[in-house]
């Protein structure tokens, strides 16, 4: 055996007993023991959260097992989801501009699938008014969630722009007051 079998074997008993420790962790009356456990897995490891608590990767992922049943049209989504991401400048961004572009993908997520399901109701015969009203009243208040979502991250980023000014007043001896101005921040 290689040390990269053993390495890989390893690695996948580790992963294997983790998930069993979350399974059992999330039981309804969990045994401290496995509480305890769990907690100190989070403190060794900090990316475990990311990996198996993560609200926004849950959310997204909920979203996409309950609208996508189509494999293709998730992967599609997905990517688009990414290059959006990208595209918002994820990966260097802020923890407070991180929350907030998570918000922006989610509330566009769900003002396209409004906008999807209110094209199909459109699309059938017979639709009574009460359906398209009502599909119409959900879209305008995912329009305004997004148009929320999108208005809050850029008055962050722009807020984030704005640099500090540093004015220092000294007096000299002889009265004469002399003032330096400067950013307090190295460029």
């Amino acid at each position: 055996m290689t040390n990269e079998m053993i390495i890989t074997s390893d690695a996948s008993k580790m992963t294997r007993e983790l998930f069993e420790l979350v399974d059992r962790s999330y039981k309804e009356k969990p045994d401290p023991k496995d509480l305890r456990e769990l907690r100190k897995k989070l403190e060794e490891i900090p990316e475990l959260w990311r990996a198996v608590f993560d609200m926004v990767e849950l959310i997204r992922n909920n979203w996409f097992d309950k609208v996508m049943t189509s494999k293709a049209a998730r992967m599609g989504i997905e990517r688009n989801v990414s290059f959006l991401m990208e595209g918002m400048d994820y990966m260097n961004a802020s923890t407070l501009e991180k929350l907030l572009i998570d918000n922006v993908i989610i509330t566009w997520l769900h003002l396209q699938w409004v906008e999807y399901q209110l094209v199909n109701f459109m699309g059938e015969g017979e639709v009574r008014m009460s359906v398209v009203k009502f599909w119409e009243k959900i879209l305008s208040a995912s329009q305004r969630r997004h148009l929320r979502a999108c208005e809050t991250l850029a008055r962050v980023r722009q807020l984030l722009l704005v640099r500090p000014g540093l004015q220092v007043n000294i007096a000299t001896q002889r009265g004469q007051q002399v003032n330096l101005a400067g950013d307090l921040v190295k460029k």
